[in-house]
């Protein structure tokens, strides 16, 4: 399965020592998810709803692959800061940006949602991190 081989290549790069299983299923309320499948986190169960896999090309597979895997290395670093956009910040280590914008504008017309501000969720654009900082006094760009 793609999905198995893109999450194999990818945990080397932050990398992630956990095993992590990927299962399609009929239905999954959160679309993809994961999570672990024992107390010590050595082993997780990443499931994907087979109907919202099959509209995905191998840069949004990839790219929904890296956001998983950056829930993957909260819940083993750090398990209380686990929010999406910390998830998508850690897979944009693995992954680029342009392919999580298309991953969530995938996404939400599949769920039928408005989506919310992409920098709300994937962090502040490169380019944004670049612009020159108003000194005091001073009008922004």
């Amino acid at each position: 399965m793609r999905a198995q081989e893109f999450v194999d290549q990818l945990r080397g790069v932050l990398p992630i020592a956990s095993d992590v299983q990927v299962a399609a299923v009929t239905y999954n309320p959160l679309v993809f998810s994961v999570q672990p499948i024992d107390s010590h986190k050595e082993h997780f169960l990443l499931k994907m709803e087979i109907g919202f896999l099959l509209m995905l090309g191998d840069d949004e597979l990839r790219a929904a692959m890296g956001h998983e895997l950056g829930h993957v290395w909260i819940y083993t670093h750090r398990p209380f800061l686990q929010t999406e956009r910390a998830a998508n910040i850690i897979g944009q280590q693995m992954v680029d940006r342009e392919s999580l914008k298309k991953l969530y504008s995938k996404l939400w017309a599949y769920e039928s949602a408005s989506g919310v501000p992409l920098d709300d969720l994937l962090g502040p654009s490169p380019e944004a991190s670049k612009a020159p900082k108003p000194v005091d006094g001073e009008p922004g760009p």
